[in-house]
């Protein structure tokens, strides 16, 4: 092909009517496999290090965050996962 025959009307008709993007979706594939087994070993070594705690009422919770609000300390929170 040459610039005689390139059109950019044609490549932008393309893109605007023709061509949809999947977005994310086409690069969950690309996972290579060093990497998941990186990501499981992550996970396993974080599960090991950091065990969950036992849920608090709603009630604890908020006296919790109510005295660290007040002497400006700092909080750590565990979020309710389900794996």
């Amino acid at each position: 092909m040459n610039d005689k025959d390139f059109d950019l009307n044609i490549v932008n008709r393309f893109f605007r009517h023709d061509y949809h993007d999947r977005g994310l979706m086409k690069w969950q594939g690309f996972y290579l496999s060093d990497h998941t087994a990186a990501l499981n070993q992550q996970k396993v070594h974080d599960q090991q290090q950091y065990p969950a705690k036992p849920q608090q009422s709603l009630t604890i919770i908020g006296q919790i965050l109510a005295t660290a609000y007040t002497q400006n300390q700092a909080v750590n929170l565990q979020l309710n996962t389900v794996d």
